[in-house]
């Protein structure tokens, strides 16, 4: 067996695991697809996509579960449509192409309706949503065990013959008692008319969210809140709901409330809010509003409030009071924040960047207290950046807690505060000051470790919020963010930095709270043949091929490898596999330009799929299979050639 053939065996098994890969993340349900047009549609056709139904209410009643609607453009309104429409378990109801179907509420009513408990993942997206009292209703009482809207523009969600305030683009009433709900709103617009909330989540009856969340959606105001999350009657809103990456602005009360209080029952039962809230960007309307507002309330004749979220990484900026934490107290029993507050902006507050105030408090009792940190991890509100606020903080009268102001960024000078006195030990200086760990070879791609010097920090976010993420330039390349890792509280940050010459590489930082430093590293120690098999270097054979571990190519396979790869069983088995035997490809094709040059081939589907993937269907994804099979059958016929 000569060494030409070993290696095509090599790469044809490459292209088959990562085939293998490719087809396990290509799911093809079976389903009826049927198709609704409501102009030139008739409701006694077939609803298919050369004969379409007229309405979607008279589609819905033709589905099953495991079927979908498919909707194209034109205005669907009272005249063939039953108000509200009644969305079913299990029945996606989707856009044709880039088509915009508009839902024209004519001025009151609900829009939609889920009819019935979801068991399965149901999904409505695209939509046009205008016009009305509420966009999209759940019900008091029904399950939703997976149900997303997505894509979807509201507006106009108030009907002025009931007053302002009414009006809710999302009412999700869940009070099944059930413990999986998983409910999403995804990627949605909002605009309303005085309404009441954007979004509004109110769980009662011992629910428990689990899965889903309210994920990058942006709001232009029209609204009191914007989202309004309940937790009442010993609910619970688990750690595993996400609310990420929104951008709201214009809201007149609250950009994002949550609430935690009991009902009447068993004092020792205790409402808790334990979600995610990364990467978000509140802008207030120039009022009384307030960011994030925080609210923990006790019923005199029953159950507590716990609000316990993680709110990490987001810019509040321009509110009377950018993050209020409120409790309110009726017996002594539990009414508290615990929360994580850290690397956010806290910026342009009127009034104060955190204020903490409590109604009715018990002494010394500090389960009845509100607390700036600590929350769930020993991270005390810490890393985050106060900058322009008329005070820093206010502290209300009979909050017993003091601030913890340690490890935060002060653009403006130590801190301000009204009615208090905040903890500032160790406040963050604003240039960002440490050093690298040490060296690194010439010529070689490998991971070093930047380390902060004391009152320094690092504060990175990997999510994808265009706020929050921290900026890396490696002698004039801006690392990607799958580059970067932070250490633990911002004491470090191990980067993944290219191939560099030898010689001394300004590496400069940026935090997302604005803070700089401009450091050296060193290139300087002996080579080691190219690195190819270097621990830092896991692109063994792409980077091999195309000779720059920062190429196109080698980047793109990189983010598939991080964001599908090792996300699922499958996936990590092909990374463990190609780590075990990529080096002996890619010691090869450092000898042997031929071998270079048909793994560039040989690659380049691989790399054109991992390239767009994150925007293909499963039906491209399934076409993408088909193409490697293609590469794979030629590269078996060289090896027999061989």
């Amino acid at each position: 067996m000569d060494i030409r053939s070993s290696f095509l065996r090599f790469m044809k098994s490459f292209l088959l695991a990562f085939l293998m890969v490719l087809c396990g993340l290509t799911v093809v349900q079976a389903q009826t697809e049927f198709f609704v047009d409501p102009a030139s549609g008739s409701d006694g056709a077939a609803g298919t996509q050369g004969a379409p139904f007229k309405s979607l209410t008279f589609a819905l009643t033709q589905t099953t579960a495991g079927d979908s609607v498919t909707l194209r453009a034109g205005t669907y309104s009272a005249v063939n449509e039953t108000f509200p429409i009644l969305l079913l378990n299990g029945v996606d109801v989707d856009v044709f192409q880039a088509e915009t179907p508009v839902f024209d509420g004519g001025g009151s009513g609900t829009l939609f309706r889920l009819s019935e408990n979801v068991t399965t993942q149901t999904t409505l997206r695209g939509l046009d949503i205008t016009d009305c009292t509420v966009g999209v209703e759940i019900p008091a009482g029904t399950g939703v065990a997976g149900f997303t809207i997505r894509e979807c523009n509201f507006s106009g969600f108030a009907d002025s013959a009931l007053g302002a305030n009414d009006g809710y683009g999302v009412l999700a009433l869940l009070s099944s008692g059930a413990l999986n709900e998983d409910f999403t709103v995804d990627s949605c617009t909002f605009a309303g008319a005085t309404a009441r909330d954007a979004i509004s989540i109110q769980l009662s009856s011992g629910t428990i969210m689990n899965g889903g969340g309210v994920l990058a959606n942006t709001s232009s105001g029209g609204v009191d809140r914007t989202l309004y999350l309940l937790a009442d009657e010993a609910s619970t809103v688990a750690a595993t709901y996400n609310v990420h990456d929104n951008v709201f602005a214009g809201y007149s009360e609250a950009g994002i409330f949550f609430h935690a209080k009991g009902g009447p029952g068993n004092p020792l039962l205790v409402s808790t809010i334990n979600c995610q809230a990364n990467g978000n960007f509140l802008t207030g309307a120039g009022g009384t509003e307030n960011g994030f507002q925080l609210r923990a309330e006790h019923n005199v004749v029953g159950q507590g409030g716990v609000v316990s979220p993680w709110i990490c990484y987001s810019r509040i900026t321009d509110n009377q009071v950018n993050v209020l934490c409120e409790t309110i107290n009726g017996s002594g029993h539990t009414a508290d924040i615990l929360a994580d507050f850290y690397g956010n902006r806290i910026e342009n507050a009127r009034r104060a960047g955190v204020e903490l105030t409590t109604v009715v408090p018990t002494a010394g009792n500090d389960n009845n207290d509100p607390d700036f940190g600590p929350g769930h991890t020993g991270r005390t509100a810490c890393l985050n950046t106060f900058q322009s606020n008329v005070q820093d903080f206010r502290i209300g009268a009979g909050v017993v807690n003091t601030i913890s102001a340690r490890f935060n960024f002060f653009a403006d000078g130590p801190p301000t505060a009204t009615g208090g006195v905040p903890d500032t030990a160790g406040i963050l200086t604003n240039t960002i000051n440490g050093a690298f760990a040490s060296s690194v070879a010439p010529d070689t791609a490998t991971q070093v470790q930047l380390n902060a010097a004391a009152n320094s920090a690092f504060v990175d976010y990997d999510g994808d919020a265009a706020t929050g993420q921290i900026e890396v330039v490696v002698d004039g390349t801006q690392l990607d963010q799958a580059d970067i890792t932070e250490l633990a509280l911002g004491a470090g940050l191990l980067l993944q930095v290219p191939a560099l010459s030898a010689g001394s590489k300004s590496v400069t930082v940026t935090n997302p709270g604005g803070q700089t430093g401009t450091f050296t590293l060193n290139v300087t120690a002996p080579g080691s043949g190219g690195g190819a098999g270097e621990a830092g270097n896991d692109c063994f054979v792409a980077t091999a091929a195309h000779g720059d571990y920062a190429s196109r190519e080698v980047v793109a396979l990189r983010r598939f490898r991080d964001q599908y790869l090792k996300a699922n069983p499958v996936g990590q088995s092909f990374v463990d596999w190609y780590y075990d035997n990529g080096p002996i490809g890619a010691a090869f094709l450092l000898e042997h330009e031929w071998a270079r040059k048909s793994a560039r081939v040989a690659l380049a589907g691989p790399v054109a799929v991992a390239d767009a993937i994150t925007s293909w269907n499963p039906g491209q994804r399934f076409g993408a299979a088909i193409l490697l099979l293609g590469f794979l059958f030629r590269l078996t016929s060289r090896s027999r050639a061989a």
